[in-house]
This record gives C-alpha cells, structure tokens and sequence, in this order.
C-alpha cells in the first residue's frame, strides 16, 4: 500500500476525528518535519513555528505539484506564474490536499483568519 494510503487507513482505525488528526500530523507546523532531514515537507518559511503555513502553502491554488522521475514519492511544487519551485513534499504530505475528507479541514486550518489568536 502506498504511504498516503496508510495515514489515512491508520487515521481512521484510531478513530479520531479529521481535524485531530490533522492537528497531531501538523505538529509544529508540518506534518513530517523535515522528513528524513531533507526539508521535504516544509511548506513554511518559519519552520518549527506552530503557524497555519503548512495548510494554507498545501491549499494554494497557485502552486503546481509535480512528480519527481527519479524519486517516486517526492513532489515538487512550481509557483504556475513563474514557475519558481518554492516547494518540495512527499505524498504523505500532500494526502492532505488530495483527499476530499482531509482538503477540506486543511482548508480550514489555511484560511486567511487561521493565523490570529482570539
């Protein structure tokens, strides 16, 4: 089974509801932080800040996420304007766009009004 697959199979055998589980994945601001010390993943300018930038970087539209040919999980996100590569991801990471049920709390946590403190 593909790695993505397995996050969300894992996520509903522990029987957590979406947003908890986004919330323990995101961790401190990214669900894999820096997986296997590659940076992939890092969809923030402030790693280790507890922030919505992983979620509101994986939910913009302006981003173009294409597969790497000589690494089968990784990603990496063009800017479709001018094609500059802000991003690179692993598909565990952008399960969290892709899956309609996880889209839709990601976006959520990315909205405009996710970063302010009450």
């Amino acid at each position: 089974m593909d790695p993505e697959h397995l996050l969300v199979d894992e996520a509903r055998l522990l029987a957590p509801s979406a947003p908890e589980t986004m919330g323990r994945a995101a961790g401190m601001g990214t669900p894999e932080p820096a997986f296997r010390g590659t940076g992939h993943g890092v969809l923030t300018d402030r790693p280790g800040v507890l922030s919505a930038d992983f979620f509101t970087n994986l939910v913009d539209t302006s981003t173009a996420w294409v597969p790497v040919k000589a690494a089968r999980n990784l990603r990496e996100g063009y800017d479709r304007k001018t094609g500059r590569e802000p991003w690179t991801a692993i598909r565990v990471d952008l399960v969290f766009g892709a899956n309609a049920r996880l889209r839709a709390v990601s976006e959520v946590y990315g909205a405009d009004d996710a970063n302010r403190s009450s």
